[in-house]
């Protein structure tokens, strides 16, 4: 026994020394205050906790874009300082308040007809951006509660609208829900979303829908073998799709769960590994990544350049991605730590460049952070 845990502790040191973790360092890179100033982001804030954060910003540059759900806006900064306000065109602005903030150049404050209640944004490589917005359905006496969609809106940061784009490049078709976007390096936009209840993943060029690749797709390709020799015993289901960020191939991710039969059971399904898969959608040649990546804890995430992203939470303030190349060998370990409160940092995402972004709220502040 004293032997195997000698030879344990030597591997994992050879291990700890050949992956050497990098601890990343975070770098404010902006600062907002919070508060019903013009110049301010303005969110709602119930005993003494702000609501209403968005889970991404556009970042281009020194360019800063954000929404303010509750205000039905959004406001984009240059430097620091408040450059344009697009509100919905029922809500009454008034623009001389913003002419007082005391920027070299006035703000611009524009009225959108397209805009209803601004989310997730996207900063393009152009000076645009991509905006996910919801219009809520009208009410009625049927349905009280109404039901909204959404569509994407693209503008540019002096607050022109560039283009409206809905599920398969038409206007009029809503999308469902969208729970991922992005743009690659030829500045396409990728939406991963949901249509009918099944996983869908679209590439948009100019607003146009050049790819579009479905959950039945995603799993003729990482389960085509299993499908045909399948015993019963186990569920195979498409889980992630992601773009690479030349835009050429897809990362595929499937999670394979055994079926119990056991009434015991408090579920009937057990995790036992997930298969990555890299799909070119031009060429239809695929290259397995992980064949059997059997640790729940290893989530998938977006690919980083060329490279592919594993996450892992280590506790509630201290993350772990591990960079993987596309034949599965491990190149790096970074890791990602949280300082101060957990509860004051919103979110934390990486994009398909490589970026990792954190937002924080403290001290009537609305901080940017990214990690080097």
């Amino acid at each position: 026994m004293k032997k195997f845990t000698l030879l344990l502790l030597i591997f994992s040191s050879l291990y700890c020394s050949r992956f050497k973790v990098t601890k990343l360092e975070p770098e404010r890179v902006f600062a907002i205050p919070i508060g019903e100033e013009p110049e301010s982001l303005d969110f709602p804030r119930h005993h003494g906790i702000y609501h209403g954060i968005p889970s991404r910003i556009g970042i281009s540059g020194d360019w800063l874009i954000v929404s303010e759900t509750r205000k039905k806006r959004i406001k984009i900064f240059k430097g620091e300082n408040l450059s344009v306000v697009i509100h919905n065109e029922n809500v009454v602005v008034d623009e001389n308040e913003f002419a007082a903030v005391g920027n070299e150049n006035s703000v611009e404050v524009i009225s959108s007809s397209n805009l209803d209640i601004p989310g997730m944004i996207i900063a393009g490589n152009n000076d645009d951006f991509y905006v996910l917005n919801y219009s809520p359905a009208e009410r009625d006496q049927q349905d009280e509660e109404g039901i909204g969609f959404y569509k994407i809106i693209q503008y540019d940061v002096k607050g022109n609208m560039l283009d409206l784009i809905g599920r398969e490049g038409k206007e009029e078709l809503p999308f469902e829900s969208i729970s991922w976007m992005d743009i690659d390096s030829e500045n396409n936009l990728w939406v991963l979303h949901r249509h009918l209840g099944e996983l869908q993943l679209d590439r948009y060029s100019d607003g146009e829908n050049i790819v579009s690749l479905s959950q039945k797709d995603c799993e003729r390709v990482l389960f085509a073998d299993q499908i045909e020799n399948s015993t019963g015993n186990t569920l195979s289901g498409c889980e992630l799709m992601y773009p690479v960020e030349n835009g050429e191939e897809i990362l595929m991710v499937g999670k394979v769960e055994k079926i119990s039969n056991k009434k015991s059971d408090k579920s009937n399904y057990a995790f036992l590994y997930r298969k990555f898969v890299l799909f070119n959608y031009t060429s239809t040649a695929k290259s397995v990544v992980f064949e059997k990546l059997n640790d729940p804890e290893d989530y998938p995430y977006i690919p980083n350049g060329n490279n592919l992203f594993i996450w892992r939470t280590l506790d509630p303030s201290k993350i772990r991605l591990g960079i993987y190349t596309s034949e599965g060998d491990i190149t790096k370990s970074l890791q990602v730590e949280l300082f101060g409160k957990r509860p004051n940092w919103r979110s934390l995402y990486a994009t398909l460049s490589g970026n990792i972004i954190g937002i924080r709220v403290f001290n009537r502040t609305f901080e940017v952070y990214e990690w080097h």
